[in-house]
């Protein structure tokens, strides 16, 4: 089991054999609910983001790339494909070849198909956070508090999750 993201997704997958196939299919399955009835799914991912000039033209051609990126559909679906990224235009599942590209969906060759599908079929139930000094120490604290949660061959649930919530705060505490 693995815990990531979209574009981490064909990372994922297991090198073919000397038969040209994959010894198994990837699943990808939504990430596990408190409340099914009212799922939530932080959204994240790379940021842009955009640097003041003194030559005031080269802001201006900074911006009008960056627009470029984030409103081309085309650009979006193509981007996409290749990097596993889920788009920022909803109006990207319309293009043709970004449709048939989730039709591929799959655990093997089209793992970032199956994906991104998987995301975009989960988007009602996405929010975001804002980032905060030391955000990135508590994502990294929760990640090891998972593991050990779910690797730690002990008996008593109640004190692993215990023990290892507390080394997570000590640890989010000692990064700040």
């Amino acid at each position: 089991m693995s815990i990531g993201s979209s574009a981490g997704a064909t990372h994922q997958r297991p090198t073919k054999g000397s038969n040209g196939s994959y010894p198994f299919d990837v699943g990808i399955a939504t990430i596990p609910q408190v409340n099914a009835a009212e799922p939530k799914v932080i959204s994240q991912g790379p940021s842009l983001c955009l640097f003041q000039s003194e030559n005031p033209q080269e802001t201006i051609a900074a911006w009008l790339f960056m627009k470029f990126l984030t409103t081309n559909v085309e650009f979006q679906a193509e981007f996409s494909m290749a990097s596993g990224y889920v788009p920022v235009l909803k109006s990207v599942a319309q293009n043709p070849a970004y449709a048939e590209f989730l039709n591929k969906a799959d655990g093997g060759d089209y793992i970032s198909a199956l994906s991104a599908k998987v995301c975009l079929e989960q988007e009602h139930a996405y929010y975001t956070s804002p980032a905060f000094v030391g955000s990135s120490d508590a994502r990294d604290a929760v990640g090891l508090l998972i593991q050990t949660c779910l690797v730690d061959p002990g008996t008593d649930v109640n004190a692993i999750l215990d023990k290892a919530f507390r080394e997570a705060i000590i640890s989010c505490e000692e990064g700040n």
